[in-house]
């Protein structure tokens, strides 16, 4: 096996022993920060973001009702002029022309 390949190897499985130390690292740093917070001040942040949350839902679920009712409605429309025939259409011609003449 060529040296370089061995080298490669051998710096790989050294980076892959250092990953449990780095997220060590990071997950000592996230709790640091979020210990220097204050209690009131966490305490008010996780209700500033439940509330945003709230509002946001209620935003989105609004919006989906809309959309459903105007596809509902044009569905509806659809449907409608789908059953209309040509026979209709100059029924409704004749009729207009009655009332217009009569």
């Amino acid at each position: 096996m060529p040296d370089h390949v061995k080298n490669a190897a051998k710096e790989t499985a050294k980076f892959i022993k250092e990953i449990p130390g780095c997220a060590k690292n990071i997950l000592l740093a996230i709790l640091r920060t979020i210990k220097a917070i204050p209690g009131v001040a966490k305490a008010v942040l996780v209700w500033v973001s439940q509330g945003l949350k709230t509002i946001g839902t209620s935003i989105f679920n609004t919006a989906a009702k809309l959309l459903s009712m105007i596809h509902t409605v044009l569905a509806a429309v659809a449907s409608f002029f789908c059953s209309i025939t040509l026979k209709d259409a100059w029924n409704g011609v004749c009729i207009l022309a009655n009332a217009i003449c009569a």
